[in-house]
This record gives C-alpha cells, sequence and structure tokens, in this order.
C-alpha cells in the first residue's frame, strides 16, 4: 500500500511541475518590460509572447500523459466569434498582422493552459503565478530604492506618478500585482500571508497610480477575508459583523475623507474629479464611434495602434474590434461566471473584482497576466473547480456527517441487541 501510494506521488510530479512551469510563463511578461523606454519598446513585449507560446508547445509534447485535451471543449464558444472577426477584417482589409497574431495567441495559450490544469495541480499554478508577482513587486521596490529615477534600468517619475519596472506603464504594473494576488487567493493562501501581500502590493499600487488596481485588489481582499472566516459564522452573526463593517468603514470614510481623497487622487487636478475619469469618457466616446464604423464585425484586432486613441475599458475595446460579434463574448463570459458559481462560489466571488479593471483597462484578448488569469479563472475545468474548495468539499462534510451517524446509530443498535 505504501508502495502504491509513493507511486502516485511520483506519477503526480509531472503535473504539477508542469502547472509551475506554466504558471511562470503565464504570469513573468514583466521580464519583457526591460528596454520599456526605447523606441522599439513593443518589440520586446511580442517577442516574450512568442517564446512563451513556444516554450507552451514544447511543453504540451514533453509532458503530454499530463494534459486532457478535453478540457479544451469549453473553450469553442469563445473561440468561434473571435475567429469569425478576425477573418472578416482579413477580407475586409481593415487589419494587419499584429490583429492576426495576438489574438490567434491569445487562443492558443488559453487552450493549452487549461489543458494542462486539473484538480491535482491547479493550485501549484496559482502559487506559481502569484510567486512571479511577488518578485516583480520585489524588483519595483529595489529599483525605487536603490536605482537611480528616470534611467534605463530603474523606474520612471513623471509629475509623482512611478512607472513600473524598467519604465513600463504604471498600469501594467496594476495589472501584475492584482491578477498575482488574486492567484494567492484562488490557492487558499494563508491568511496571514495574504494581509502581508495586500498591504506590500497596495502600496506599491499608490505609488504607481493605478487606481483601478487599487479597487480590484481591495476587492478581492474583502473577498477573501469574507469567503475564508466570515462564511465560517451563523447566518446571523455573519450579517451583523457584514453591517458593523460597513458602518465602521463608513466612518472612517468621513472622518479621514482628505486622506482617502488623497489616495484615490479625487483633488487632483490631472487625475481627479472633473476629469472624465482622467480623459477616459473621451476614450469611451471614441470607441463607440469606432464602432458605429462596422457595427456588424468591429474594425479589426489591430486598429487600435500607438497613433489610434484606445478605448481604455474591455467593453468598449470589445464592441468596437468586433462590432455585434462581442454580444456572443458577453454570453460566453456570463454563462461561463454562472458555471464557476454553481461549483464554486468562492472562486466565483473572487471574478467580481476584477469588474473595476475590465471598466477602465483596454486590454481584451492580450497574453499580460490581466486579462489572461480572468480568462484561465473563467475556463478551469471542472476537476479544478472542485480541487480550490467548491462542491466536493460540501459534499464530502455531507457524506462523513452521514457516515458518522450511521456508524452511531449501528453501535447503539449493537448495545441494545446485547
Amino acid at each position: 500500500m505504501n508502495r502504491s501510494r509513493s507511486r502516485s506521488l511520483i506519477a503526480m510530479r509531472p503535473e504539477r511541475l508542469v502547472a509551475v512551469l506554466c504558471a511562470i510563463l503565464d504570469g513573468s511578461v514583466w521580464l519583457a518590460a526591460y528596454g520599456a523606454t526605447d523606441s522599439e519598446a513593443g518589440a520586446y513585449f511580442s517577442l516574450y509572447y512568442a517564446v512563451s507560446v513556444s516554450c507552451k508547445a514544447v511543453l504540451l509534447l514533453c509532458f503530454s500523459r499530463t494534459v486532457n485535451v478535453q478540457n479544451a471543449k469549453i473553450l469553442w464558444p469563445f473561440y468561434v466569434p473571435i475567429g469569425i472577426s478576425v477573418l472578416a477584417s482579413i477580407v475586409m482589409g481593415t487589419t494587419n498582422a499584429e490583429g492576426v497574431v495576438q489574438p490567434v495567441g491569445v487562443i492558443v495559450s488559453l487552450a493549452m493552459t487549461i489543458t494542462f490544469l486539473n484538480g491535482d495541480n491547479v493550485t501549484s499554478y496559482m502559487k506559481a503565478f502569484g510567486i512571479s508577482s511577488v518578485a516583480a513587486c520585489g524588483l519595483f521596490f529595489f529599483q525605487l530604492h536603490f536605482v537611480p529615477l528616470n534611467t534605463a534600468l530603474g523606474v520612471s517619475e513623471v509629475v509623482g506618478r512611478y512607472s513600473f519596472v524598467f519604465g513600463s506603464h504604471p498600469n501594467l504594473g496594476g495589472e501584475i500585482l492584482f491578477t498575482g494576488f488574486v492567484s494567492f487567493c484562488v490557492a487558499r493562501s494563508n491568511t496571514t500571508l495574504i494581509v502581508a501581500i495586500f498591504v506590500v502590493y497596495f502600496s506599491a499600487l499608490n505609488l504607481m497610480e493605478s487606481r483601478a488596481a487599487m479597487l480590484s485588489i481591495t476587492t478581492a481582499f474583502c473577498i477573501h477575508l469574507y469567503s475564508e472566516k466570515l462564511r465560517l459564522l451563523a447566518v446571523g452573526a455573519r450579517f451583523v459583523v457584514l453591517i458593523a463593517a460597513m458602518l465602521v468603514l463608513g466612518a472612517l470614510c468621513i472622518v479621514f475623507w482628505d486622506k482617502v481623497a488623497d489616495v484615490l487622487l479625487l483633488n487632483n487636478q490631472y487625475r481627479g474629479l472633473g476629469t472624465g475619469y482622467v480623459g477616459r469618457d473621451d476614450h469611451w466616446e471614441a470607441a463607440w464611434e469606432t464602432f458605429l464604423q462596422s457595427p456588424f464585425v468591429g474594425v479589426g484586432f489591430g486598429y487600435f495602434r500607438q497613433d489610434v486613441v484606445t478605448p481604455h475599458s474591455m467593453w468598449m475595446g470589445m464592441l468596437s474590434m468586433m462590432g455585434m460579434m462581442s454580444v456572443f463574448i458577453v454570453i460566453v463570459i456570463f454563462k461561463n461566471s454562472a458555471r464557476v458559481y454553481a461549483t464554486n462560489y468562492r472562486i466565483f466571488l473572487l471574478l467580481l473584482s476584477f469588474i473595476p479593471m475590465t471598466v477602465f483597462n483596454d486590454r481584451f484578448l492580450n497574453l499580460n497576466p490581466y486579462p489572461f488569469l480572468l480568462y484561465v479563472l473563467l475556463f478551469l475545468p471542472r476537476g479544478a473547480l472542485l480541487a480550490e474548495g467548491g462542491i466536493r468539499d460540501i459534499g464530502r462534510k455531507l457524506r462523513s456527517g452521514m457516515a458518522g451517524n450511521a456508524f452511531r446509530g449501528w453501535g447503539a443498535g449493537v448495545r441494545t441487541f446485547r
């Protein structure tokens, strides 16, 4: 029996190894930030994406026994409208090579990640994904304190706002730190560790003035505390604690409103109230006008280049790039959210923390940690959802309770018979 158990552990190691390697590739795009201040900065990211997808293909071949191709079936409703949009943009001549390669690369990379994941290795994947963000955050603070500002190997600073590593955009840092934090929450890491990571990440986001990420990471932190602590209480006690927490939080916001406003830059003349969400309303209006140019199939994924005003919202970007075909993507997102809700309520709640990012950041099909982790969570196989505290745990508790009651009843019957 011991031999068979040791063999099973050895057999599981390749699954966990491939999950860890896959997570490192999916979560370490910050390595490509080197040279972000160069005129050809985009080439570094394109090279990283190409290497990442190629390495995952090698993993697919080397660890073929750990792959479950059936997991990818859940992705086809997501892929079909994207494929139609890509083909339509090619026929209409409204796209370029990047507009074809990027969505195809995301599709292939996401499919490979989903086929790797199962109930035995999803925790390893999430922890490795989170550790990659810890390394990125550590590099950010190192460059901030030990490398001269506004240099190729350091952090840049403009009007009090700091960039991310190697002078890359602060929003990239916000996306990396937020998704890394969520991955730790999904992995059900120790609450003390979660609190420490939250404090460090929030301070980094505050320096980068990445407010969408600050809202999202705070939401994820509250959800983690609720799912890991408050849900253990009785319904009445849980309700009392939630109401008390809301009242205390509201009172603190009122008393320390000036400090809250300073953190969120609400009074800032460039990024505060009255600036149209830092000009995002102009971006959204431009995206709507772009949608009206081609309302049925959109303008294609290569339309928004450096010389074009970007949507600055995932939803508006989806609408302008895919037109009415984006409705099918929205249906897929909500349908899979319902699937996650039915299987793992905790992960469903964590999905809600992505809402501020989807509203204020314009990435839709991208290999950056956001939105890639969002899609990974939406399309997680059922076995992976159950392994991370899904309905299987409830079933085990019910079965163990029933078995215990049955055993006690049987014992009492034996004693009575005697």
